[in-house]
């Protein structure tokens, strides 16, 4: 049913794992680079392990029959000039080829929440996360939110804030 919600309290129950290259793994934890969970006690993170690695966490599967959209959060924090991506892909039935969405390749310390539409619904539809290791600290993702229903609220960031002004992007 929806929204429908992840937010990992039971560990990665449910979730699939593609390894593309190398062995490395998700895991579900409670503290990543001094991070704890965005919401509860637990979220899904992959750590550094072998540079170019790349795991796939494959969402169960979800009849989406309408327009659909996703929020969630997310870190992935460098270490120095080593940079993981995170990117977000979908497929339309467990035998289809996954497609793109978007990624996500800057220095992210604390966790952010982004909002993705999700094309193409189906009655066998299915979500990745795909962990790209380039030796950073790893990736990490939280409070999964798919809805079939609408358009989620705005998500607002701070762009930068002085003494007396404040500059706010929001999508």
């Amino acid at each position: 049913t929806f929204p429908w919600v992840e937010d990992f309290e039971a560990g990665l129950y449910c979730w699939a794992q593609q390894q593309l290259v190398g062995i490395n793994e998700w895991k579900s934890t409670d503290r990543y680079q001094g991070n704890i969970p965005y919401e509860g006690n637990s979220f899904a993170v992959i750590e550094h392990r072998n540079r170019n690695d790349k795991t796939m966490l494959v969402s169960p599967v979800m009849s989406i029959t309408e327009g659909a959209y996703m929020t969630f959060a997310h870190i992935q924090a460098a270490w120095g000039v080593d940079q993981d991506t995170l990117g977000v892909y979908y497929r339309t039935s467990e035998s289809s080829d996954w497609v793109y969405i978007f990624s996500y390749t800057n220095n992210i310390t604390n966790w952010v929440v982004d909002s993705l539409v999700l094309p193409n619904p189906s009655n066998t539809y299915q979500i990745g996360f795909m962990a790209f290791d380039n030796y950073g600290y790893g990736v990490a993702i939280d409070k999964v939110t798919v809805y079939s229903d609408g358009c989620p609220a705005p998500l607002l960031d701070t762009v930068a804030v002085t003494y007396n002004s404040i500059d706010v992007a929001w999508s």
